[in-house]
Protein backbone atom coordinates (compact mmCIF):
# COMPACT_ATOMS: atom_id res chain seq x y z
CA UNK A 1 0.00 0.00 0.00
CA UNK A 2 2.76 2.47 0.91
CA UNK A 3 4.66 1.42 -2.23
CA UNK A 4 1.68 2.16 -4.35
CA UNK A 5 1.24 5.58 -2.66
CA UNK A 6 4.93 6.46 -3.28
CA UNK A 7 4.60 5.66 -6.98
CA UNK A 8 1.46 7.85 -7.35
CA UNK A 9 2.85 10.72 -5.24
CA UNK A 10 4.86 12.72 -7.72
CA UNK A 11 6.23 16.18 -7.01
CA UNK A 12 3.42 17.78 -9.05
CA UNK A 13 0.71 15.95 -7.10
CA UNK A 14 2.21 16.94 -3.75
CA UNK A 15 2.57 20.60 -4.77
CA UNK A 16 -0.98 20.73 -6.14
CA UNK A 17 -2.33 19.33 -2.87
CA UNK A 18 -0.31 21.82 -0.81
CA UNK A 19 -1.54 24.69 -3.03
CA UNK A 20 -5.16 23.67 -2.49
CA UNK A 21 -4.71 23.63 1.30
CA UNK A 22 -2.94 27.02 1.30
CA UNK A 23 -5.67 28.59 -0.87
CA UNK A 24 -8.48 27.22 1.27
CA UNK A 25 -6.71 28.19 4.47
CA UNK A 26 -6.13 31.76 3.26
CA UNK A 27 -9.74 32.45 2.29
CA UNK A 28 -11.11 30.87 5.45
CA UNK A 29 -8.67 32.96 7.51
CA UNK A 30 -9.84 36.11 5.72
CA UNK A 31 -13.50 35.17 6.20
CA UNK A 32 -12.96 34.72 9.93
CA UNK A 33 -10.64 37.68 10.58
CA UNK A 34 -11.94 40.53 8.37
CA UNK A 35 -14.81 42.67 9.67
CA UNK A 36 -16.68 45.73 8.45
CA UNK A 37 -14.13 47.97 10.20
CA UNK A 38 -11.41 46.69 7.87
CA UNK A 39 -13.25 47.90 4.76
CA UNK A 40 -12.62 51.53 3.80
CA UNK A 41 -15.55 53.83 3.05
CA UNK A 42 -16.32 54.06 -0.65
CA UNK A 43 -14.21 51.04 -1.57
CA UNK A 44 -17.15 48.72 -2.35
CA UNK A 45 -19.15 49.04 -5.56
CA UNK A 46 -22.57 47.68 -6.46
CA UNK A 47 -20.94 44.65 -8.10
CA UNK A 48 -19.31 43.72 -4.76
CA UNK A 49 -22.61 43.55 -2.87
CA UNK A 50 -24.74 40.42 -3.07
CA UNK A 51 -28.31 40.97 -4.32
CA UNK A 52 -30.89 41.48 -1.53
CA UNK A 53 -28.21 41.41 1.17
CA UNK A 54 -28.85 44.95 2.41
CA UNK A 55 -31.86 45.56 4.62
CA UNK A 56 -33.91 48.65 5.42
CA UNK A 57 -31.81 49.44 8.49
CA UNK A 58 -28.61 49.78 6.46
CA UNK A 59 -30.07 52.05 3.73
CA UNK A 60 -30.91 55.73 4.25
CA UNK A 61 -33.99 56.37 2.11
CA UNK A 62 -33.34 60.11 2.10
CA UNK A 63 -30.09 59.53 0.20
CA UNK A 64 -31.79 57.58 -2.57
CA UNK A 65 -32.81 59.41 -5.71
CA UNK A 66 -35.78 58.86 -7.95
CA UNK A 67 -35.66 55.74 -10.07
CA UNK A 68 -35.23 56.77 -13.72
CA UNK A 69 -38.17 54.74 -14.97
CA UNK A 70 -40.44 56.03 -12.15
CA UNK A 71 -39.84 59.80 -12.43
CA UNK A 72 -43.46 60.37 -13.44
CA UNK A 73 -44.89 57.89 -10.90
CA UNK A 74 -46.23 60.67 -8.63
CA UNK A 75 -48.52 61.84 -11.43
CA UNK A 76 -51.73 60.56 -12.94
CA UNK A 77 -52.26 61.77 -16.51
CA UNK A 78 -49.88 64.65 -15.77
CA UNK A 79 -51.67 65.72 -12.57
CA UNK A 80 -49.77 65.56 -9.28
CA UNK A 81 -51.05 63.65 -6.26
CA UNK A 82 -51.35 66.87 -4.23
CA UNK A 83 -53.52 68.46 -6.91
CA UNK A 84 -55.78 65.38 -7.03
CA UNK A 85 -56.08 65.41 -3.22
CA UNK A 86 -57.10 69.08 -3.11
CA UNK A 87 -59.65 68.60 -5.91
CA UNK A 88 -61.12 65.58 -4.10
CA UNK A 89 -61.40 67.52 -0.81
CA UNK A 90 -63.18 70.44 -2.49
CA UNK A 91 -65.53 68.06 -4.34
CA UNK A 92 -66.33 66.19 -1.13
CA UNK A 93 -67.04 69.38 0.85
CA UNK A 94 -68.84 71.82 -1.49
CA UNK A 95 -68.86 74.72 1.02
CA UNK A 96 -65.13 74.49 1.75
CA UNK A 97 -63.36 77.87 1.67
CA UNK A 98 -59.68 78.02 2.65
CA UNK A 99 -56.94 80.63 2.68
CA UNK A 100 -53.50 79.48 1.48
CA UNK A 101 -52.30 79.31 5.10
CA UNK A 102 -55.25 77.13 6.14
CA UNK A 103 -54.71 74.92 3.09
CA UNK A 104 -51.03 74.56 3.97
CA UNK A 105 -51.91 73.38 7.47
CA UNK A 106 -54.68 71.08 6.28
CA UNK A 107 -52.59 69.25 3.67
CA UNK A 108 -49.12 69.47 5.26
CA UNK A 109 -47.66 71.82 2.65
CA UNK A 110 -45.54 74.93 2.89
CA UNK A 111 -47.35 78.22 2.29
CA UNK A 112 -45.68 78.79 -1.12
CA UNK A 113 -46.63 75.26 -2.18
CA UNK A 114 -50.27 75.75 -1.16
CA UNK A 115 -50.43 79.17 -2.87
CA UNK A 116 -49.03 77.69 -6.09
CA UNK A 117 -51.39 74.70 -5.95
CA UNK A 118 -54.49 76.79 -5.24
CA UNK A 119 -53.56 79.34 -7.92
CA UNK A 120 -53.14 76.53 -10.47
CA UNK A 121 -56.58 75.13 -9.61
CA UNK A 122 -58.03 78.64 -9.85
CA UNK A 123 -56.46 79.14 -13.29
CA UNK A 124 -58.11 75.85 -14.35
CA UNK A 125 -61.46 77.32 -13.29
CA UNK A 126 -61.96 74.67 -10.59
CA UNK A 127 -61.52 77.17 -7.71
CA UNK A 128 -62.47 80.83 -7.31
CA UNK A 129 -60.62 83.31 -5.08
CA UNK A 130 -62.82 85.63 -3.03
CA UNK A 131 -61.98 89.14 -1.79
CA UNK A 132 -60.52 87.94 1.52
CA UNK A 133 -58.07 85.68 -0.34
CA UNK A 134 -59.79 82.38 0.39
CA UNK A 135 -60.35 79.79 -2.31
CA UNK A 136 -63.70 78.08 -2.76
CA UNK A 137 -65.18 75.81 -5.37
CA UNK A 138 -66.00 77.57 -8.61
CA UNK A 139 -69.28 77.25 -10.48
CA UNK A 140 -70.07 73.69 -11.46
CA UNK A 141 -69.55 73.27 -15.24
CA UNK A 142 -72.20 70.52 -15.38
CA UNK A 143 -74.77 72.72 -13.61
CA UNK A 144 -74.54 75.68 -16.04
Amino acid sequence: MIDRLRRAASYANVMATVAVFVALGGTSYAALQLTGRDIEDGSLTARDIKRNSLGAKSIKESRLGTVRRARNAARLNGVTAARLLVRAEYEEMPGLSLTPMQAARMWGLTRPQSECLLAALASDGFLVRDRRGAYRRGPCPRCS
